[in-house]
């Protein structure tokens, strides 16, 4: 059976490469120094280094994924996520013939705007201000106004829009018709759900098995394991594709069984009432309240959207005197972002998109 799905993924494979975006597409909005292109490479491949070497993707280490305040090194965080989200791209990419170097820029800077505590600090900051906050659309904002001291990565609209569009909502997928955009949409849905949450929500004791068996059941229906499940997914993916012309993953009994686990996932998510997921939300508080309090020339709100889960514990345990607070505010790493973007209005909803 095996072989046979693997001989029509050989030969479906390149089947979108009509569909592949050019290189010569690819637009920034400011031309670049000749010390930034040091090398006669792509832009996107250019993109993606930028966005390697950024301190946004380095950040993501200190946000956690699903689990705040994990106890055990091994859970995922966000910068785990986001390496195994651009692994699943460029395996789709490389399968569709569409631009693998696109999929990987936009992949690894998909969740560069994830707040501490991930969709717990995005849910407070658009309490706490009025305003709809989205990590997707900061994501564009840290690219092109925070990074560099301020000056952005001057990265690609190409690269900005696969950022921008990788999240739809937790309801039915709909494809944008732009084959990378939708991959890396794509591709974060099957790396959290089939390598990094349930497995680690299992693992790590968060549920039990015997509690969830009928997600347990539609997990590993796709494979024993995490790569034999992408693998799964992907093939199927890439041959509901190639049937259709574009980039489609719906019709087919495994994209049926995997919108079944997505649905049953969200449910689990509910279920997680951890003692320190409790705790978020009164650390965000305080946190935001310590800096309105001490900086005054940057948006409270952008501090906060900038800081890890361990600088808002950290500053949210210092409640003692305003100069004590000043000090751990100093202290923190996020001290070091802030400082060039002092004084420049950035409003945390509005992405410049506009070519």
């Amino acid at each position: 059976m095996k072989s046979v799905l693997y001989k029509k993924i050989k030969e479906c494979k390149g089947c979108l490469s009509h569909l592949r975006m050019s290189e010569e597409i690819a637009t920034r909005k400011k031309i670049d120094s000749p010390t930034m292109v040091l090398l006669d490479e792509s832009p996107f491949a250019q993109d993606r280094d930028r966005i390697l070497k950024s301190q946004a993707l380095r950040r993501l280490s200190g946000i956690c994924h699903v689990f705040p305040l994990p106890d055990n090194i091994y859970i995922r965080n966000r910068l785990t996520h986001t390496l195994e989200v651009e692994s699943v791209a460029v395996k789709i990419a490389h399968l569709l013939g569409i631009n693998e170097k696109i999929c990987s820029a936009a992949a690894l800077g998909h969740d560069i705007g994830h707040t501490p505590f991930g969709h717990v600090g995005e849910d407070f900051i658009t309490d706490i201000t009025g305003r709809k906050f989205r990590h997707e659309v900061f994501s564009v904002i840290v690219a092109q106004q925070v990074e560099r001291r301020g000056h952005g990565l001057n990265l690609t609209k190409q690269t900005l829009e696969g950022m921008f569009y990788h999240s739809r909502g937790g309801g039915k997928l709909y494809l944008s018709k732009v084959p990378e955009y939708d991959v890396v949409m794509l591709a974060d849905k099957l790396a959290y759900l089939l390598i990094s949450d349930i497995e680690d929500m299992f693992r790590y004791g968060y549920l039990q098995c015997k509690n969830f068996p009928e997600l347990s059941r539609v997990l590993n229906s796709f494979g024993a394991n995490p790569t034999q499940r992408i693998n799964t997914c992907v093939a199927h993916l890439c041959l509901e594709s190639a049937t259709k012309g574009y980039v489609s993953f719906s019709d087919s009994s495994v994209a049926q069984r995997f919108d079944e686990l997505k649905d049953l996932a969200h449910l689990a998510y509910k279920r997680i009432n951890r003692i320190d997921r409790k705790l978020c939300p009164k650390h965000l508080e305080s946190a935001y309240t310590n800096i309105a309090l001490t900086v005054k020339d940057v948006d409270p709100a952008i501090v906060l959207a900038l800081m890890t889960d361990q600088d808002v514990i950290k500053l949210s345990q210092t409640t003692t005197n305003t100069k004590t607070i000043i000090k751990t505010m100093h202290s923190l790493p996020v001290w070091e972002i802030i400082q060039p973007i002092r004084g420049k209005r950035i409003d945390f909803t509005k992405p410049n998109l506009d070519w």
